[in-house]
Formats: structure tokens, C-alpha cells, sequence
């Protein structure tokens, strides 16, 4: 099938007609894995896509497996919809060949019908609570894109059903499903999903105005490539969580203090007394007398533990007032030695002050004789 899809140009048109046919009988067969099928609806469309489009071929067989692909659930194993394939055989055979499928032969033809587009974007949104966070995305994406060119399908952002009949979800044929009869409530539970990207994806698609033109969506990657890029199979958080922020450390109770310090021993751990009652074993006919003396070294002891608590505390708050204290002190010392400075600086100007006076007086005698002479 890898070699079909890759060397799609040097078929025969004569023999397409009949490779259409084989892959109708293994997908409506039980012999291939999904991956498997999903892999043959994936080669189907590219040789559909290259010589194959002198071909009149009907699409429907195809899309309804696609659409019966959809509906199987995320288990986490080989045979769901976001499978992991343990046979080595690389990302593309782990869910992404089904957004791939999904992406080319929904979103390369133009003359699909709306009812069965909208069937298909139903079904994307349901697949996505179910599967894991790199396929939720990638659904999410084509679901987008399906809505986006068929504007009459977003009648499902609707709060309430606008098209007649009734959505049928049990049913694998998208004709007779009345997609356009549905509503997408499945994006209110995806805005609350746990990866940050799945959130971004059902929340853009919610958003998306019900006419006129849609705005170019926030990432510039291919939904089979969304899905590549955010795959947790492989047990890692796409984008990696990042690092919590270093600042200040939350205030704590005096207990937890105590044990974050390594004093959980001398906290939690019963005393001595309390140990060696435990250890005696005693006959049950004297009951009540054998927990008497357990319940007075339990109170005992969970009594000196709350002292041990408070005498803490106090001693926490005696040292507060202490550095309290200090500080009190040393601002008082600054005022002082501050109000200080301050006088002495008056007082160095009033001396200057004063001989500036003086020396004043003795010009204005000096000229004064000046005119006397004169």
C-alpha cells in the first residue's frame, strides 16, 4: 500500500478500475487491522488524486468506512481509534494515517455532500473526547476546516437543532446519519480537557462565526501535522509542562514547618509509653480495661503534640518581636542620629550667618568714612 501511494504515477489507468474494487473488499472485510484500512483509504485517495481522476469512481463505499473508523473507541490499543501500533512501524500508523485519510479525502473534494460533511464533523467531535490528545487535535483541525468550507454545516454551533429529522449516532453510514440535524455539544466537555492544545482547538472551532468568511486558524500546520506534533504515545506531554516559577515560598502552619524539617519522627511517632502498651498483648476478656490505658496515652500524647504545636508558635512569635524589635530600635538610632545632623547643619549656618554680618558692618563703616572724607 506504501509503495501503491508512492508510485501512484506509473499505474496504468486500465488497472484502476480494478484496484478500486480490491480496496472495496478488504475495507468491507474483516482482515485488515484499522490501521491496516485506514492505510488503504489513505492510498485509495492518492490514487484517486492522480491518474485516477479520469476515473468516475464513487467516494460513498470509501466514506463510509471512514465514518465507521470514526465511531470505534480510544482504548489505548492496536484496534481503536487512537491505537498504538507496537509493530515499530513509525508515528504515521498511530491514529495519524486517520486524520490523514480524513484530511484528503474530505477536504481534497469540493463536491461532497453537506448532509455527509456535517455527519463527519459530528462524528470528528465525539471521536476527540475519546482518543488521545495528538488525535483530538488533529480531528479537531479537520473538523474545522469542513466547517469553514461548507458554511451551511455550521448550523451545529446552533444552541438548538435547526435542520429536520433527527441525528441518528448509532448509525455508519453518514448519508442516513442527518448530520445537519445535530449540535456540536461535544466541544463544551473538549474546552475542558486536560491538554492545553485540545482546549485551544475546541475553542477555536466553537468560535467560529455561523456566516461570512472564517479567519485563518491560530497554528499554520496541517491537521496531520497537529497531530504529529502533540502525539502523547509515546508517554511524553507535547509541549513538555513547563517548570513551576521560583518565588515566594507560601506561608506554612508551624507543624508543617516542623515535618518538612524532619520532625514527622518526633511528631507522628508515638512515644515510648504508647509503644510498649501497644506491644503487651493482653487477653479480650478485659476489653475495656486493655484500651483504657491506650486512650490515656493517645490523649496524652496528641495533647503534648498540640503543645508542641502552640510552644512553637509562641516561640515563632517571640522571635518575630524580637527582629521587630531590633529593627525599631535601629530606625530610632538613624532618627536621632539623623535629627543630629540636621541641628548641627543649623547651627554651622547661623555661625556663618553671623560672620557674614559682621564682616558686613566693617565695609559699610569703611565707605561710610569714604564719604565723609569726600
Amino acid at each position: 500500500l506504501v509503495g501503491l501511494g508512492k508510485f501512484t504515477h506509473l499505474i496504468s489507468v486500465t488497472f484502476m478500475a480494478d484496484l478500486m474494487e480490491v480496496f472495496r473488499q478488504l475495507l468491507a472485510g474483516d482482515a485488515l487491522t484499522p490501521e491496516q484500512k485506514a492505510r488503504c483509504l489513505l492510498t485509495a485517495c492518492e490514487v484517486l488524486s492522480g491518474h485516477g481522476e479520469a476515473l468516475q469512481v464513487d467516494t460513498g463505499e470509501f466514506h463510509r468506512q471512514l465514518y465507521a473508523m470514526l465511531g470505534q473507541p480510544s482504548s489505548g490499543t492496536t484496534s481503536g481509534w487512537g491505537g498504538f501500533a507496537g509493530d515499530g512501524s513509525g508515528d504515521a500508523d498511530r491514529g495519524i494515517l486517520r486524520i490523514r485519510a480524513l484530511q484528503r479525502f474530505l477536504g481534497g473534494y469540493s463536491h461532497v455532500d453537506q448532509g455527509r460533511v456535517a455527519a463527519f464533523a459530528k462524528r470528528l467531535a465525539g471521536a476527540a473526547l475519546c482518543a488521545e490528545p495528538g488525535e483530538a487535535v488533529g480531528a479537531l483541525g479537520v473538523s474545522r476546516q469542513l466547517l469553514a468550507a461548507y458554511p451551511r454545516t455550521r448550523c451545529l454551533l446552533e444552541n438548538e437543532r435547526v435542520g429536520t429529522g433527527v441525528f441518528n449516532p448509532h448509525v455508519d453510514d453518514p448519508e442516513s446519519a442527518v448530520g445537519l440535524a445535530a449540535v456540536l455539544w461535544d466541544l463544551a466537555v473538549l474546552r475542558h480537557h486536560y491538554h492545553p492544545a485540545v482546549v485551544a482547538a475546541a475553542d477555536e472551532v466553537a468560535r467560529m462565526p455561523l456566516a461570512g468568511a472564517v479567519p485563518p486558524a491560530l497554528g499554520s500546520h496541517a491537521p496531520a501535522e497537529l497531530a504529529r506534533l502533540h502525539s502523547t504515545t509515546r508517554g511524553d506531554f507535547r509541549p513538555a509542562i513547563p517548570p513551576p516559577k521560583v518565588g515566594k515560598r507560601a506561608r506554612t502552619s508551624v507543624l508543617d514547618r516542623q515535618t518538612s524539617r524532619g520532625g514527622e519522627a518526633n511528631v507522628l511517632t508515638p512515644g515510648e509509653e504508647l509503644a510498649r502498651i501497644i506491644a503487651v498483648d493482653r487477653s479480650p476478656d478485659d476489653k475495656r480495661d486493655r484500651l483504657a490505658p491506650v486512650v490515656a496515652a493517645l490523649r496524652r500524647h496528641f495533647s503534648e503534640t498540640r503543645e508542641f504545636g502552640v510552644n512553637a508558635g509562641l516561640r515563632a512569635e517571640a522571635a518575630r518581636l524580637r527582629r521587630m524589635s531590633i529593627k525599631a530600635r535601629e530606625r530610632a538610632e538613624e532618627r536621632r542620629a539623623a535629627e543630629a545632623a540636621k541641628k548641627a547643619k543649623k547651627a554651622e549656618k547661623a555661625k556663618r550667618a553671623v560672620a557674614n554680618g559682621g564682616a558686613g558692618e566693617e565695609v559699610r563703616a569703611k565707605k561710610s568714612k569714604k564719604k565723609v572724607k569726600a
